[in-house]
């Protein structure tokens, strides 16, 4: 489960423009949507171990942390971040310096640097 959050005080949710945002290799039982509810709705991939969301919002936000809660064996260890990266695909995530990277581990609420995270767009 993915929640973008401002800081624990203001969550972003509302802010996420839906028909413009793509997660590839989402699974049809348990897509993107899922993770942003309450109620403990998983996101997974029906391919493989990746999955690429690319998140578009409504206007520019500052994304101050991320609360991720992903347990189990499927669960990713491995996250990458990039701002500002519309239509980016798998060879791109490979291949660009991701702007932040971070290692998941269960439930946790990720403090980002709040230079790189300023007037995020996608």
């Amino acid at each position: 489960i993915f929640l973008p959050m401002a800081n624990g005080a203001e969550c972003l949710n509302g802010l996420i423009n839906m028909r413009a945002t793509v997660c590839l290799n989402e699974s049809a039982a348990f897509p993107f949507a899922n993770c942003l509810a309450d109620d403990e709705q998983e996101l997974r991939s029906d391919a493989d171990e990746q999955l690429l969301l690319n998140v578009h919002f409504t206007e520019p936000v500052h994304v101050s942390s991320l609360q991720f809660a992903a347990t189990g064996e499927e669960a990713p260890t491995a996250i990458k971040l990039f701002v500002n990266m519309p239509d980016m695909g798998f060879d791109d995530a490979e291949s660009e310096m991701p702007t932040h990277e971070l290692s998941l581990e269960g439930e946790m609420l990720v403090r980002l640097p709040p230079l790189k995270f300023k007037s995020v767009h996608n």
